[in-house]
């Protein structure tokens, strides 16, 4: 006789809970047409079939059967089918999920996810559509088991709710100042255009990105004002107003505090 015990200690699995918002199949043909959007949270799309487009911000990313696309909550987004093609996918949207790809960088595209996540989600439209009893304790259970399965397979893991909401708003600052840099920009304009107060704006972007968005947008500046240098013939003035300073004695006092020379000391250097 044999005998082998396996242990088993209970633990807090609080990580692994995240939230499904719902569970879609779809099919897109071509002629289908989808705007790009966004959503407060992570959306996990599966290739069921054939081969397809998604447009995430402003990159094309081709998809084909049994891949999987995790799009980071606040990126615009959006589907659609290939000339004299169709795909079919099944998209989980799921709250409390991050993964370690900077927010800026907008997704995440693992290959090769084949028999494992169709029987997750296989089951997991059988619960949510037949309702048996004690269904959602299943549903949430599928998500758990998949999630674990994503932690180990990549550098995704479950996150709190409201820091996933809070990265979400310092993505979108960051990405008002990256288009806007060169306008007049103030603390309270960035945050009232996201609905939030400007402390709340300052306190996120500074945790998110280790550093104060007065100091983010003077590096965009100064670095958009040194590729201007570089590569067009516009004077020391010109480049001031191009990239957002009030004049060009506010654009030299704060190229001289950063770099140690002063603007046109440096373009005559790029001259030599």
């Amino acid at each position: 006789m044999t005998f082998e015990e396996f242990k088993y200690q209970a633990v807090n699995n609080e990580r692994f809970e995240a939230d499904i918002n719902y569970i879609n199949r779809s099919r897109a043909d071509q002629g289908w047409v989808s705007q790009k959007h966004s959503h407060p949270f992570t959306e996990l799309f599966y290739v069921t079939a054939g081969r397809g487009l998604f447009e995430i911000n402003d990159e094309i990313v081709t998809v084909v059967k049994n891949e999987l696309i995790l799009i980071s909550p606040f990126v615009r987004h959006t589907e659609r089918a290939m000339a004299q093609q169709s795909f079919e996918y099944i998209v989980l949207g799921i709250s409390n999920l991050k993964s370690s790809v900077d927010q800026i960088n907008s997704y995440q595209k693992f290959y090769d996810y084949d028999l494992v996540f169709q029987n997750y989600l296989r089951r997991l439209i059988e619960e949510l559509s037949v309702k048996r009893s004690a269904y959602q304790i299943a549903s949430k259970c599928l998500i758990s088991l998949l999630l674990i399965d994503l932690e180990r397979l990549t550098d995704i893991s479950p996150m709190p709710q409201v820091e996933q909401a809070q990265n979400g708003y310092a993505y979108l600052l960051k990405q008002d100042i990256d288009t806007n840099f060169n306008h007049p920009l103030s603390i309270d304009q960035l945050a009232k255009r996201q609905n939030i107060s400007s402390y709340y704006a300052c306190r996120l972007f500074k945790k998110a990105y280790q550093r104060t968005i007065y100091s983010y947008i003077l590096e965009r500046r100064l670095s958009e004002s040194i590729a201007l240098m570089k590569s067009s013939d516009f004077t020391i003035s010109e480049i001031a107003r191009q990239v957002g300073f009030a004049s060009e004695s506010s654009f030299a006092l704060a190229f001289k505090k950063v770099h140690g020379i002063a603007p046109m000391q440096y373009k005559k250097g790029l001259l030599k």
